[in-house]
């Protein structure tokens, strides 16, 4: 069936639909797995039709929806405006209506972390999830500052300060992770909670991002284990642009020998197989992990998804409303950083037929004509390590698994 995407663009609960100009660009993620994915952002153009000005500021909410296949709106993006700019492209001194085009910038919530300090009174150790979930509520909690000092101005009658600030879903932070985190010790400026939740993300092997909806996320080290074993979205070759295909594969994405830095000291781990095959690739890193049992399980971890080459894509770029597949369209309108992917049926030119892989960043590019989506995705191996223990399903029973599998190379693809 054909699609009628809709896009619509809501500032403060105004419909400007009607007045965006050319693109719409949207980028959430990061480009690669070895980055910290970026506050999530939305660059639009408004025509100002007749000349009376936009009526809209600074921090005000903005909406980006598509409708889905049953003509129901899904968001791609929701923020607020942290930067707008006007210029005049019709002077209309005559008739008093000069008219303009006004560039507006909004940002998702993870750029609202770095807004005030937090932590003044220290923490204590504790698991990576539990660690973020403290800093995202303390960051992006209302202050009763900001609320006017009327609690009837902002609130409803069964309102509780605890569930006031409407920017805060902790549902969406995995608790409690699955790496102790070391103690914060007491300091009189506080912490920034961007920078301690991006070390704590980085240190529990999560990814701390932003939601298309609007809300700050945070995926644990298993949870990418746990989304691959619930299924990946299948991407058939026959509907990614061919022209932006390209396959890669870097020396400079081997790592066998590690020195992990935690909170007491540092641990060093190597891949003697590895080492043999491409020499001695180091690296150091720096943790605020609590203690040297789970510095070594980290670095285990990554020397295993490491160790050896993989095939990456440069980039996925897809034309959505060039797609018939209205469920699978559906499902790309919903796509989240961390949702596993697995492109099939590529050419084999590319020296890969398929690729299990994991969405690292979206992009979307809404005009008039045409709605595309681009996606930054690393190639899942890089992700799923050994599997753990907890996350062994209970009815796996040992004669389904190949006898000569060796529990360290366990993987779940």
């Amino acid at each position: 069936m054909s699609w009628s995407p809709n896009p619509t663009v809501t500032i403060g609960a105004v419909d400007f639909t009607g007045e965006a100009l050319e693109t719409v660009r949207i980028d959430r993620g990061r480009d690669t797995l070895f980055q910290e994915p970026r506050a999530g952002y939305c660059v639009l153009e408004l025509i100002d039709l007749d000349g009376q000005g936009l009526d809209f500021d600074v921090l005000d909410t903005v909406e980006v929806t598509l409708d889905d296949a049953a003509g129901e709106p899904v968001t791609v993006f929701a923020g607020n405006i942290s930067d707008w700019s006007s210029r005049l492209y019709d002077t209309g001194f005559e008739s008093g209506a000069a008219r303009s085009i006004t560039t507006v910038i909004a940002v998702s919530a993870l750029a609202q972390l770095n807004r005030r300090n937090v932590g003044v009174a220290g923490r204590p150790e504790e698991k990576d999830g539990d660690r973020i979930a403290a800093l995202v509520a303390e960051g992006l909690a209302a202050t009763w500052e900001e609320t006017g000092g009327t609690w009837a101005t902002v609130a409803t009658p069964t309102t509780t300060w605890a569930t006031f600030d409407p920017d805060l879903d902790l549902d969406l932070i995995d608790q409690p992770g699955v790496f102790d985190i070391a103690a914060l010790d007491p300091q009189d400026g506080g912490y920034n909670p961007l920078s301690q939740g991006y070390l704590t993300a980085f240190s529990g092997r999560g990814v701390l991002f932003d939601t298309r909806d609007g809300f700050v996320a945070y995926a644990d080290a298993d949870a990418r284990e746990n989304a691959a074993t619930a299924g990946y979205l299948e991407l058939p070759g026959d509907v990614i642009l061919a022209q932006q295909l390209a396959t890669r594969s870097q020396f400079a994405d081997i790592v066998n020998r590690l020195g992990l830095t935690f909170d007491g000291g540092t641990v060093r781990v190597s891949d003697t197989p590895s080492i043999l095959a491409f020499g001695v690739l180091a690296t150091e890193f720096e943790t605020n992990l609590a203690n040297s049992a789970n510095a070594e399980a980290w670095a285990v971890d990554y020397i295993e998804d490491h160790a050896g080459p993989v095939i990456n894509l440069s980039g996925v770029a897809l034309r959505l409303d060039s797609i018939a597949d209205d469920t699978l369209r559906d499902n790309l309108l919903e796509l989240e950083v961390g949702t596993p992917v697995n492109l099939t049926d590529l050419p084999a030119t590319l020296a890969v037929t398929q690729i299990p892989a994991f969405v690292e960043g979206i992009s979307w590019r809404i005009d008039r004509l045409r709605i595309s989506l681009a996606l930054n995705v690393s190639d899942a191996a890089l992700s799923i390590g050994s599997i753990r223990w907890g996350l062994v399903s209970d009815t796996l029973r040992w004669d389904e698994v190949p006898a000569n599998l060796a529990w360290q190379d366990a993987r779940r693809l």
